[in-house]
């Protein structure tokens, strides 16, 4: 495997190479190499992606149960905390919390989160009452040890909070039902780090649910169609939250320092294509033409167009994999 690093290294000696012929000195920093070898990974992640095969556990978009559930604040003073229904949260999520404020008599609070993260680190996170009595937390949460009002002044008759989940849940889907089809919103299923998952999605190629567990081996395929990012199902009794479902879709590849998904038999085209691509942003330049000469911008886009060339020709040779972006719904 060849992370980010080795791409910019095998790019700089294939320009170096070239530059040579050419009887030019220029050299680009290694920030932008990396630029380039990025729009070559997707390039041809356009004619052959990476193909994942995931199953995903399905939960509901939000829960009706709360940790803090309407709590009487009216009496509540700095460093009061609340009394927490329950404490771990299964997925880890997004808290929010409402505060009812009756008469509009609060002037200030600071309410502070004690607990653990997806990965069960411990973490702290701080709302202030100057960004609404309505907030989400940034964080996900797997655990809350405590939620207390650090601060707290004005509060009244009748104030109430509410502590629940947030509307975007981790490592889930969220699921509702239209007519004979059963809709998946894509935008809401998140990693471990709390980052959009689907997001460099380019088609989806097959969806099972239920998935098969028997020994017949029989798939329960259904028909589908994407309509970023919602996937629509033919499954009319609806999707059962905290079953799975099995998507194999097409996504672009990633290259970063740690790792990449470009089989080895595409790195040299990666390089190719990048080698092109960094040719001619250089021969689009406004050069000091005084230090290299007049003509070396046109040399640069020359090889840049034969660089090109013998990357589309090489990426068009190589197989690429044919992507359903949907199956009919008929």
């Amino acid at each position: 495997m060849r992370a980010l690093a080795g791409y910019i290294a095998a790019v700089r000696e294939k320009m170096r190479d070239e530059l040579t012929n050419a009887n030019v000195e220029l050299e680009l920093e290694d920030g932008e190499i990396a630029g380039h070898v990025l729009t070559a990974v997707d390039d041809v992640s356009a004619l052959i992606p990476k193909v994942y095969d995931d199953t995903i556990a399905l939960y509901a978009a939000a829960d009706d149960d709360y940790l803090v559930d309407d709590e009487d604040i009216s009496a509540f003073t700095d460093t009061d905390a609340l009394t927490l229904l329950y404490n771990s949260l299964a997925p880890a999520r997004n808290i929010t919390f409402d505060v009812t404020d009756t008469d509009n008599s609060i002037t200030e609070f600071t309410f502070t989160i004690v607990g653990k993260d997806v990965n069960g680190t411990a973490q702290t996170e701080i709302f202030y009452w100057y960004n609404g009595l309505s907030q989400k937390s940034e964080k996900l949460w797997s655990y809350v040890t405590s939620a207390t009002f650090t601060t707290i002044a004005g509060v009244g008759e009748d104030d109430t909070i509410k502590l629940g989940y947030g509307p975007y849940i981790y490592n889930g889907l969220t699921i509702r039902l239209s007519g004979p089809t059963t809709v998946l919103d894509l935008s809401t299923y998140h990693d471990r780090y709390g980052q959009e998952y689907f997001k460099d999605m380019i088609g989806v190629r097959e969806v099972e649910y239920p998935i098969n567990t028997g020994s017949s081996g029989a798939m329960n395929m259904r028909n589908f169609s994407l309509d970023e990012p919602f996937l629509n199902i033919r499954y009319s009794s609806g999707l059962t939250a905290s079953s799975n479902i099995r998507i194999k879709w097409a996504g672009k590849h990633k290259v970063t320092f740690d790792t990449s998904t470009i089989p080895a038999r595409l790195e040299e085209i990666v390089i190719l294509g990048a080698v092109a691509h960094a040719f001619s942003s250089m021969g689009s330049r406004k050069i000091d033409m005084v230090n290299i000469g007049a003509a070396v911008p046109g040399q640069l886009r020359d090889i840049a167009m034969i660089k090109s060339a013998e990357f589309e020709k090489k990426l068009r040779a190589a197989k690429p994999v044919r992507v359903n972006q949907s199956y009919s719904m008929e």
